[in-house]
């Protein structure tokens, strides 16, 4: 709608706004996909949260259960 207000301006304004018309879409683009990933990332460090000190505690599990069998 604005450019087509701006069809009698002149050419290279024109141009110019159609520019900046173009790099405003592209950073809204941007701006949604890096929401979209920044949620993917906080979901993957959560689980990772979780994950790493699950795993731990069951390899320390595992090592106590099979140094208990050696030595009974």
């Amino acid at each position: 709608m604005l450019l087509a207000a701006s069809s009698g301006a002149d050419p290279a304004r024109r141009i110019l706004l159609q520019d900046a018309l173009v790099l405003h879409g592209q950073l809204r683009r941007v701006e949604s996909e890096f929401q979209v990933l920044w949620r993917t990332r906080l979901t993957f460090m959560a689980w990772r949260a979780v994950h790493l000190p699950a795993a731990l505690l069951l390899g320390v599990a595992v090592v106590a259960h099979v140094v208990s069998l050696v030595i009974y």
